[in-house]
């Protein structure tokens, strides 16, 4: 939950930016929407780098049923600047104002700007209690913009500033790692279910005649026979055919046994009755090796797949005969 809450904090603030959001140019921002107060305070809008501290002050009030809090980590907000410490106080009367204050050092690392520092939009998380279970929303503070001071301009003319080392901080690369494989896997997820959804589609704009044949060549690829496996190549093999009967005429065939689907083909009347000594020919013989036991070898069931190919192109012929029949 925290993770996604995380996301979410860094994809809005991301978005306000590249958005356009407004750079602050005065020292105090307030927002007063989703149930609470928020002032944003900096001690100032110039920098020093000789070290001078900057104060921001983040007070939020909320109410009996929204809790607003800022972010447990504010680093990733600042850009040229380290935090140095922090510490937080209540104010007013009635328990649900607070303070949170921090102290930031403009960093003087090589790879910041001399000219500009930024503190980014900052998220403030706000649990709302009147939904049930408690909804969080955010709301964002604008993003001030720090210029450095004048005395420090003129003195970049004529002194180099010395390299100051900073401690590299492992974790936040180990968390936008995370990120990134974190949407590696939603990004292959995603294509799966996309690649899945448009298989089934395909299989549901086929004809009877083509899904059949489209799963004979799918039992065959499985190469059941070299594996030994005959009678399950068998059972597969008559649900073929049983499953596209079931398509084309509505009659429940996996359900059935052999003697019983025949007796219901015969009394369909759209059923074909010069194709039914071929269907009980192929329907017994994967019977005898289903229930009987009888040996069975590569040969014959490579004879019984072409039959069973051969009852499905003739009971599909049927259809195209018709047509032509109609059409004179």
């Amino acid at each position: 939950m925290k993770i996604v809450s995380l996301i979410k904090c860094f994809m809005l603030s991301a978005l306000l930016v590249a958005t356009g959001s407004v750079y602050a140019t005065a020292l105090t921002q307030e927002l007063n929407e989703a149930g609470i107060k928020a002032q944003f305070s900096v001690s100032t809008n110039e920098f020093s780098l000789a070290g001078t501290p900057i104060f921001l002050e983040i007070k939020l009030e909320g109410s009996s049923v929204c809790s607003p809090t800022p972010p447990v980590d504010i680093t990733p907000y600042l850009d040229g600047f380290e935090l140095e410490s922090s510490f937080v106080e209540d104010f007013g009367t009635n328990g649900l104002a607070r303070s949170y204050n921090y102290k930031l050092i403009p960093s003087v690392a090589p790879e910041f700007s001399s000219t500009e520092r930024t503190i980014y939009p900052i998220a403030i998380s706000i649990l709302d209690s009147s939904f049930s279970p408690a909804k969080e929303k955010f709301v964002f503070s604008k993003q001030f913009t720090f210029s450095v001071e004048k005395l420090d301009r003129e003195a970049e003319v004529t002194h180099s500033i010395n390299p100051v080392h900073v401690a590299y901080n492992h974790w936040i690369t180990v968390k936008y790692i995370g990120f990134g494989l974190l949407g590696l896997v939603v990004l292959a997820l995603l294509y799966l279910l996309f690649r899945f959804v448009r298989y089934k589609h395909k299989l549901r704009m086929m004809t009877p005649r083509e899904r059949a044949l489209h799963e004979l060549e799918q039992l065959i690829s499985k190469q059941l026979i070299d594996k030994g496996c005959i009678k399950d190549f068998y059972v597969e093999l008559t649900h073929v055919v049983r499953r596209y009967i079931e398509r084309k005429y509505g009659i429940k065939a996996p359900a059935r046994t052999t003697e019983e689907f025949i007796v219901k083909a015969i009394a369909l009347k759209e059923f074909p009755r010069e194709y039914i000594p071929v269907l009980k020919e192929f329907l017994a013989s994967a019977d005898m090796v289903k229930f009987a036991k009888q040996e069975a070898t590569k040969a014959t069931a490579d004879s019984a797949t072409a039959a069973a190919k051969n009852y499905i192109e003739l009971d599909s012929s049927i259809e195209q005969v018709n047509a032509e029949k109609e059409g004179k």
